[in-house]
């Protein structure tokens, strides 16, 4: 009882306190071991250090931040390739939706993890401002004309932690690019088999696809917004 008016007071400190000794009387209930789990997993949300927004959203207002960040993308394959000394990777390096989607989820999940992705990001509008531009190229002129006065490049060099002109893979970025690229192989595999079948139906592909992207899509919106994506592009199965 007391450990739960503690928790209606706010006071979580003292609310665990009673509750771990409500847990580990001789006589305790279930009740009692449910209400010290919520308790101390209230505390722990509670004392987290909360993920600061990246710094690009001050510059752009919260309508345009899918496009922009997509855009962010864009630029950052032409820089590789005008910039970098033919450093071709995405639509630069073979127009396929596969090559294209395969480096765009490793910007991605570079971003997730680089702190780049804003805490309230939806990833279905996200994507689907990828469907729209992705396919397309995206020059210095363009940028300058639509994005005025935004870090871009800045914030490119943030997601691959270097610049264009200084071309350099950490072993993180290595790592995922070997684990995105097996995985899209596998898939691409999978397709040429489809394809060959004569029935033409892709239940095996599918199959396939719900059993293999929990762990590549997890952290980017999950992989039913990215098969969306594909489609979208013209991945048909």
């Amino acid at each position: 009882r007391r450990s739960k008016a503690h928790l209606q007071l706010g006071n979580l400190e003292a609310a665990l306190v009673d509750a771990k000794h409500a847990k580990n009387h001789p006589n305790t209930t279930a009740a009692a071991s449910t209400l010290y789990s919520s308790v101390s997993a209230a505390l722990d949300k509670q004392q987290a250090p909360k993920r600061a927004q990246p710094g690009w959203c001050r510059s752009v207002s919260k309508d345009k931040r899918y496009e922009w960040l997509v855009d962010c993308y864009r630029l950052r394959v032409e820089d590789d390739y005008t910039l970098g000394g033919g450093n071709l990777h995405g639509l630069y390096n073979d127009q396929s939706t596969v090559s294209i989607v395969s480096d765009f989820l490793l910007f991605c999940k570079l971003a997730q993890r680089r702190g780049q992705i804003p805490t309230d990001w939806n990833w279905d509008s996200f994507l689907l401002q990828g469907a729209l531009s992705l396919q397309c190229a995206f020059e210095a002129e363009d940028a300058n004309k639509k994005w005025p006065m935004t870090p871009l490049r800045e914030t490119a060099v943030a997601v691959y932690k270097s610049d264009p002109m200084v071309f350099t893979r950490c072993s993180e970025q290595m790592d995922l690019e070997e684990e995105i690229s097996s995985f899209f192989s596998e898939m691409q595999i999978k397709l040429n088999e489809e394809e060959d079948n004569d029935d033409n139906e892709y239940d095996d592909i599918e199959e396939w696809f719900q059993q293999n992207q929990a762990p590549m899509f997890s952290d980017v919106g999950g992989g039913k917004l990215w098969q969306k994506l594909m489609g979208a592009m013209q991945v048909e199965w």
